[in-house]
């Protein structure tokens, strides 16, 4: 493709783009060459204009990988569109790349990564005057605000931990972030049962007992409703 990149007008970069989404495509390609053909569709897209054929190969990039390559990968091309497009509904559809891309970096724990996409996209949907758009973006960010400064706190933690493995206050920080943001409760249960807080010290060892008693059960359950009711745990 040495003399196709050569090339520089707008649809001549389309046509090579097309040309690479088909070979992305065919069952023989490498995983290692697919992300490599996927990438240079994105890129050649956006350097074309052409927004959707672009949020598409990201899309596809996506869906096949993962880690903190697709983010960056995504992240340049997508301010690369962001630097051009003019069309309400260009606006639009980059915006929800942007939350895409987002919530990509999110699995990553790229929280700082995620936020500023967010921002972008928010930026973008204000541009496409979609206003649903914009209100589900903002509270996107609320939730991803929470997780960012979480995230933040089990670093510190991780740090203390691994010099006072039974530190209370940094079980807690870490027990808390891996069960109410991670979702690892297997990892979280037994730091949160070393933590600080004595209302989830309780239900961890609970937890962890795994109650097979209908009653028993249901008293956990509730036990976990009612604490994640309370003003401080609202935010998860």
């Amino acid at each position: 493709y040495a003399d196709d990149y050569k090339r520089t007008k707008p649809e001549e970069k389309r046509r090579l783009a097309e040309t690479l989404a088909t070979a992305a495509r065919k069952a023989d390609a490498s995983p290692a060459t697919q992300y490599v053909l996927l990438r240079e569709v994105a890129q050649l897209a956006a350097q074309a204009k052409a927004v959707k054929p672009a949020v598409k190969a990201l899309a596809d990039l996506a869906d096949r990988f993962s880690g903190p390559a697709v983010v960056a990968d995504g992240n340049a091309v997508l301010a690369l569109i962001a630097r051009s497009v003019k069309e309400v509904e260009d606006c639009v559809t980059l915006a929800s790349a942007q939350c895409d891309l987002a919530n990509v970096a999110i699995l990553t724990e790229d929280y700082d990564t995620a936020m500023a996409l967010l921002t972008a996209a928010g930026a973008s949907a204000g541009k496409g005057k979609n206003a649903e758009l914009a209100k589900r973006i903002k509270e996107r960010s609320t939730d991803v605000a929470v997780w960012q400064a979480e995230g933040r706190s089990a670093v510190g933690a991780r740090a203390v931990l691994a010099k006072q493995p039974d530190d209370p206050a940094a079980s807690l920080a870490l027990g808390r972030y891996l069960c109410l943001v991670k979702d690892n409760w297997p990892e979280g249960l037994p730091l949160l049962q070393k933590g600080g807080d004595a209302s989830l010290r309780e239900l961890a060892e609970a937890e962890l007992k795994s109650p097979a008693e209908a009653l028993a059960a249901f008293a956990l359950a509730e036990g976990w409703w009612k604490l994640m009711d309370k003003p401080d745990y609202k935010k998860y």
